[in-house]
């Protein structure tokens, strides 16, 4: 009878391990490679930039746009979010056009494994926000910025990337987080409801999921959860979400926005997570009008 007991608990053992790898190589296929760049490109948009090389904190080589315009009203470091067949910098072009006709200067960030920056594996925000800081250091390093408030946009995984950012190194004088989750358990969540599995079976998967991706995130992922940072920040933040969004809970921004400290504005658009694609005009509207009303007005 022991030996039962013995051999079922080490076949549950050995099912539970051969399930938790499935789980782990699937998401490790996701985050692990280099992503191209997206195929827009500044002619498109009549755009023109400046080629520029940053260094990250921890060693990445990136390439960056920077897109400066005649007496700025602020600079605004444009965060792509995750995409695995084109992505990088040129996600943010049509962004950049809107703000550089308004007198806002820009900077386009490749981050790691995007594009023409270093890197083979998407960190999804937890060592990507050391990209972000190094564009930002970039802006406040031009003479024609000085004293000229230097923010960050960021979209989806972008969007979480620029609250981690600023709330880790004080390296914003504003946040525009569009479309961001509210932690790294509600992004999977999410996930496992766009991909159609039972909702029987979506605790089980998350118990191996929330550990798997350790693998691959790192042991202590989760303290870079939006959620658990947001209260860090002291500069205006703006929080965009949809309600038609399937990468991520339409809820999550609402969240966010309750947790962030004053000053504070928050949208919710009747769009799917491609809030810029959808309702262009609805976006440049919303991100204008809090930049006149926290940031250029201050200044």
């Amino acid at each position: 009878m022991k030996l039962k007991v013995f051999l079922l608990v080490v076949l549950l053992f050995l099912i539970s391990l051969g399930y938790f790898f499935i789980v782990w190589k699937q998401f490790h296929q996701a985050v692990a490679l280099h992503v191209p760049s997206d195929s827009r490109n500044l002619a498109q948009f009549s755009l023109t930039a400046q080629d520029i090389s940053l260094t990250s904190a921890d060693g990445f080589s990136l390439s960056a746009w920077y897109i400066p315009v005649k007496n700025p009203k602020a600079v605004l470091v444009l965060v792509h979010g995750y995409g695995t067949y084109e992505g990088g910098k040129p996600q943010m072009l049509s962004q950049a056009k809107y703000l550089s006709d308004s007198g806002y200067s820009t900077i386009l960030l490749d981050l790691r494994s995007f594009g023409k920056s270093q890197g083979s594996k998407i960190m999804l925000g937890t060592k990507e926000w050391q990209d972000v800081a190094a564009a930002y250091d970039y802006a406040k390093s031009r003479p024609e910025n000085k004293n000229i408030p230097v923010g960050l946009l960021g979209v989806s995984m972008g969007g979480v990337t620029s609250i981690i950012t600023a709330a880790k190194t004080q390296k914003a004088d504003f946040v525009i987080a569009q479309v961001p989750f509210y932690n790294y358990q509600s992004f999977f969540r999410q996930q496992l409801v766009r991909l159609h599995y039972s909702p029987y079976l979506r605790p089980i998967i998350m118990a191996f999921f929330s550990k798997a991706v350790m693998l691959d995130l790192g042991v202590n992922y989760n303290s870079y959860s939006p959620n658990k940072l947001i209260g860090n920040i002291h500069v205006p933040i703006l929080i965009m979400s949809a309600q038609n969004d399937d990468w991520v809970n339409n809820t999550d921004g609402q969240k966010l926005y309750d947790l962030a400290n004053n000053p504070k504005m928050y949208w919710f658009d009747n769009t799917s997570h491609n809030l810029m694609w959808d309702d262009p005009q609805g976006v440049q509207t919303k991100v204008l009008q809090f930049l006149n009303q926290y940031v250029t007005s201050r200044h």
